[in-house]
């Protein structure tokens, strides 16, 4: 009697950040569908391997390549996508992996929405077809893409959609319109800086005075984006070439500039004010050692052969002898190399923007957030005791019951307390000021983009906005996020 083996199925899914968010491209999505398939067919899913964040203009991708080793090991029979592009928008890519890769080691290629398989002359015929469209398809949306872009910038018109930035709101046909309310902000910030007050400064005193915008309340990173963008001055810019613009400036040309001057004079000279911005590598600043407190620097460690330069993350006390970085002469913390510990950083960011149970996950231990949430609605709620008593001796003084001294004898401790209250509110407030987690989730698909236009700045900035720190403690790594 012959004993018919089920097919075990390896799927495969991607997804870039833009597909996902503002095509609505899920992950999830294409793994129900796919496992369903699977289930219908009655095959046997192996393994998900799964890209989230990944263009499919290459390959280098951490789910594709365990795939590849698996596919070495004789793992399954096949692997299955959701549509070909998921596997490759490269002609090259996708034929390389189907039949240099996939065939020799007899395992098939099925896509399930085209319905096409290897292990028919039809389908192997008609994966090569895609193939070229879908890379024909990129190339097109890319030209056009870029040829728009570059003619609303020459007549004007805002590039950046319909994200404007702080000061303006966007009123349809890439026009821009000033909002007063934060164009009143981003003067101040501008005339704050042309006084030498530092960023940090000036963020603190914009929150002190209890300003927000529509991307909620004032960060570092954010202020500098604000003093460094030439639209406030009347100008679109778009890749290196600036045009006079269609909307109305907030600020003056001349205050632009002297502003850039003020930029151009500290990069120069690298004062103090410049340690906001100073660090050229993605982790800078936020790496600490759990033994000993001292800051974790990038330095270089050697170089190969074929003279690739290594790097590696060492604790200040071990790789600088002398100086005040020195906490303790004696630690033997473990030195990372650069790549492995910035790729598990990476990698825990991506994880906020493609799996929203994740972020969830970081904050359902009680955090200091929470903590003060509940003694600010402990102290809320005896605010409301004391107006209580307030307005039911207010009454009693307007029935005759109470006199003035004595309304006054009841009432002013009362007060005063509640303005006690009202100040330590204020002071936990200021404490509990986090990051939304959805603001985290927007931030984190943002650096998913820089890392695939290969951004470092881009990079810096967001994990300074997302992470308050790293402590490395021998092999593990423990990320304090700026949302818990």
């Amino acid at each position: 009697m012959n004993v018919i083996k089920k097919m075990v199925v390896a799927i495969y899914v991607r997804v870039s950040t833009l597909e996902q968010y503002k095509e609505g491209y899920s992950i999830n999505e294409q793994i129900e569908r796919l496992k369903k398939f699977c289930e219908a067919k009655g095959w046997t899913v192996y393994k998900v391997y799964i890209d989230g964040g990944y263009s499919g203009a290459n390959m280098d991708r951490p789910g594709l390549q365990e795939m590849f080793r698996d596919v070495e090991a004789g793992a399954f029979d096949a692997v299955l996508v959701y549509k070909l592009d998921r596997l490759s928008r490269s002609q090259k890519d996708t034929l390389e992996i189907i039949e240099d890769i996939l065939l020799p080691s007899n395992i098939e290629f099925i896509s399930m929405t085209e319905n096409l398989d290897t292990s028919t002359p039809f389908g192997r015929a008609m994966i090569g077809i895609l193939s070229v469209f879908a890379q024909l398809e990129r190339e097109q949306i890319k030209e056009r893409i870029t040829l728009g872009l570059e003619g609303r910038a020459k007549d004007g018109k805002w590039t950046g959609a319909g994200n404007a930035p702080i000061g303006y709101d966007f009123v349809g046909d890439s026009c821009l319109k000033v909002n007063e309310y934060e164009a009143m902000q981003v003067r101040e910030a501008f005339d704050m800086f042309l006084q030498r007050t530092p960023l940090l400064r000036i963020t603190r005193i914009l929150n002190e005075k209890g300003y927000t915008h529509k991307y909620g309340t004032w960060k570092i990173a954010t202020v500098k984006q604000v003093l460094r963008r030439p639209v406030y001055c009347g100008l679109v810019k778009y890749k290196d070439e600036i045009h006079e613009g269609i909307h109305d400036a907030i600020i003056s040309m001349e205050t632009f500039e002297k502003a850039q001057a003020i930029f151009e004079e500290r990069n120069r000279h690298n004062i103090e004010y410049k340690n906001s911005f100073k660090y050229k590598y993605p982790l800078g600043g936020l790496l600490f050692c759990k033994h000993c407190n001292a800051y974790y620097g990038k330095k270089k460690s050697h170089c190969r052969k074929d003279g690739t330069e290594i790097y590696k993350y060492m604790c200040y006390s071990y790789s600088r002898p002398t100086g005040f970085q020195v906490k303790n002469p004696d630690c033997d913390n473990k030195r990372w190399f650069a790549e492995d510990l910035e790729n598990i950083v990476f990698n825990e960011v991506k994880k906020l923007a493609f799996d929203p149970e994740y972020v969830e996950k970081q904050i359902e231990d009680e955090s200091e957030s929470s903590r003060n949430a509940q003694i600010i609605a402990t102290l809320e709620k005896r605010i409301d005791e004391i107006d209580s008593a307030m307005s039911r001796y207010s009454d009693l003084y307007a029935l005759g019951s109470l006199s003035m001294e004595g309304i006054k004898a009841k009432v002013e401790p009362l007060s005063k307390e509640k303005e006690k209250l009202l100040d330590q509110i204020s002071s936990l407030e200021v404490e509990n000021d986090k990051m939304e987690p959805e603001q985290a989730q927007e931030l984190a698909q943002n650096f998913a983009e820089a890392l695939e236009k290969d951004d470092t700045d881009g990079q810096r900035f967001i994990l300074q906005e997302l992470i308050k720190r790293i402590e490395l403690d021998y092999d593990d790594v423990h990320i304090h996020w700026n949302f818990v």
